[in-house]
C-alpha cells in the first residue's frame, strides 16, 4: 500500500526525516518496503487549474478550447480529452514545465504551441504525464 507522507506529517512532528518516519514504522509493526520520492522533477510551472469553460474547437472534431483558472492566470489549452468538465480540479501544465513523454520515455520541457491554427498555452495532464500511473 502507498501512503503519503503529507497524511502521516498530519499526526507526527513536521521536523522529522522520511526516513525515520520509515525507521519508526517498521518499529512498530508496519513493515516500509521503500521510500517513493514523486514529482522531484515538476517545477513551479505544474499547478492546479480548474475548467472555468469548454468550446469545441473550430478545426478538430476531437479537440476541445478550454479556459483553465490556476488563480494566478487563466490559460487557454487545446485539449483532446474526452472526459474533462467545468469546474473540474486538473493539474495544468504550463509553458516551460517538465513532464514525462510516455512516447519517448524521458522528462520534456512544455512548449507553448498551435494545435491546428490554435495556440495552445499549456496542457491539462494525465497522471501518466505526471509519473504518477
Amino acid at each position: 500500500m502507498k501512503i503519503p507522507v503529507s497524511w502521516i506529517k498530519e499526526y507526527i512532528d513536521y521536523n522529522i526525516s522520511n526516513q525515520k518516519i520509515a525507521e519508526l514504522l517498521t518499529m512498530a509493526g508496519t513493515e516500509v518496503s521503500e521510500i517513493i520520492k514523486f514529482g522531484n522533477e515538476w517545477n513551479s510551472n505544474i499547478t492546479i487549474g480548474e475548467i472555468k469553460k469548454i468550446d469545441k474547437h473550430p478545426n478538430a472534431d476531437r479537440l476541445s478550447l478550454v479556459e483553465v483558472d490556476n488563480s494566478q492566470n487563466i490559460a487557454e489549452v487545446v485539449c483532446g480529452a474526452p472526459n474533462i468538465q467545468v469546474n473540474q480540479k486538473i493539474a495544468l501544465a504550463q509553458p516551460g514545465a517538465k513532464l514525462y513523454n510516455p512516447y519517448e520515455k524521458k522528462i520534456s520541457v512544455l512548449k507553448k504551441s498551435k494545435i491546428r491554427g490554435i495556440e495552445s498555452n499549456g496542457m491539462i495532464c494525465s497522471p501518466l504525464e505526471l509519473k504518477y500511473s
